[in-house]
Order: C-alpha cells, then structure tokens, then sequence
C-alpha cells in the first residue's frame, strides 16, 4: 500500500482502464460481427488492449546521459508538471494510463504510457488518426501530402517535446532543442534502443580489440623471454665447460 492506499500493478490498471473505456464498443463491434456471420473478427479485451494498433503508446522521458543528467528530484518534478500540462492540452483524446520512473539504471528515465482516444460509430474507441483529427493537429507541411515523414503525428511529437523543454527549464534544467539525428524530428523507442546497442557494440569491439592487442603483447613477451633464458642457459653451458 501507499499512503495507506492499495497499490496494483501497471498490467491490471490498463486492463480496468480498458474495459472502462472501451467495454461498450467492443461489445457493439462484437454483435455486428456475429450478426454478419464474422465471428474470426471477435476481440477480447485482452486482445484489443495488446494488439499493435490498439496497445497503449509508450513515451521515454530522459534528461541527460550516462555520464551527465540531471537531478532527480528535479527530474521527477519535471515529469510531473509534463504529465499534467499533456493532460490539460490533450486530454480529451490523449489519456494518461502510468508510468514508470527508473533510477536503477545509467541514467534517470521514466516509461509513460497513454492510449489515444476517439468517438467512433461504437463509441470510445482506440485510433491515434482520429483522436489528432479530433485535437485538431496537423501535418508540418500542408503544402505537400501526407506521408510517413509530414504527418500530424510529427507535430503532436514536436510540440509534446516543447512541452518537455519548458518543464525541465521550469526546474532549472537546460536541454538540447535540436534532436540528435538530422533530418528526423524525433527518435521511436526501436530507434533509440538500436542506436544503444550500436554505440555497446563499439565499445565491446574497442575492449575486444585491447584485449586482443595485450595478448599480442603477452605472447611476444613471453618468446623474447624464452629466448633470453636459451641464452642464458647457453652461456652457463660456455661458463661450467671453462671452470672444468
């Protein structure tokens, strides 16, 4: 419990959430397929909730790096204030399910998780399209077609980071505006966690290749000593046949 309040998991709060939610529109889909004889196409709610268009979106909020971040209370207090002013701007159509701050690790980061929400001929239903159409979010370029690089999604992306930078400076924190990769505005989750496990892999590759080097080292080490023992072996063989 905390502050003498039951406390449960993340997985079992998005499950209540969902059938909150979405209970009555499941349900109205799930009668109309039966009634047209499409009974493959019924969804438990634990498949709707864990299907890829209709999970919860996850968001990775992280100031700093391994070597240099920032405060933690700090950090915990900008994650606050960002969680709420996303939920002042977009909480119609963007709900906040949890998150999940990290100290453990190199660098303080907090997963949060939320789920698009929209009016649909069922009722609430999940669909991220819908829920910016509903917000009123647009591409970043309305001269030229929509498309995976000039979609709304790219704005609502930029402008929850803006959010994020004005959070973090309201607790002294200064952050880079510009994102790391050119010509993308933002980095997915794969993203990230591939452009990690490039930089590990370097990094082993470098300790691979020391490591190599100093056996290198060892191996010719340890001839020329051999051959310095010969050597002297030889010349103690020269030395006692002399004495004798």
């Amino acid at each position: 419990t905390v502050n003498n309040r039951p406390t449960i998991s993340f997985e079992t709060h998005e499950k209540q959430m969902y059938a909150l939610l979405f209970s009555e529109s499941l349900r109205k889909q799930t009668e109309r397929h039966i009634n047209g004889g499409h009974s493959e196409r019924v969804r438990t709610m634990d498949e709707y909730r864990t299907a890829i268009r209709t999970c919860p979106e996850e968001t990775l909020l992280q100031l700093g790096t391994r070597d240099e971040h920032a405060d933690p209370q700090a950090f915990i207090k900008a994650v606050n204030l960002w969680c709420q002013q996303m939920q002042a701007t977009y909480g119609t159509n963007w709900r906040l399910l949890d998150g999940s701050l990290h100290f453990d690790e190199s660098t303080p980061h907090c997963h949060i998780r939320a789920v698009w929400i929209a009016e649909g001929k069922d009722g609430l239903q999940v669909s991220e399209n819908q829920a910016l159409r509903a917000l009123g979010i647009q591409r970043p370029n309305l001269e030229q077609p929509e498309g995976r690089h000039n979609c709304p999604k790219q704005t609502f992306t930029q402008q929850s980071r803006e959010l994020w930078i004005a959070a973090a400076r309201e607790f002294g924190i200064e952050i880079e505006e510009i994102p790391e990769m050119p010509g993308k505005a933002t980095r997915t989750k794969e993203e990230y966690i591939a452009q990690k496990v490039r930089k590990e892999i370097v990094e082993l590759t470098g300790q691979r290749n020391q490591t190599r080097t100093e056996v290198s080292q060892a191996v010719s080490e340890r001839a020329a000593l051999r051959e310095e023992v010969a050597g002297l072996q030889k010349t103690k063989g020269r030395l006692e046949a002399a004495v004798a």
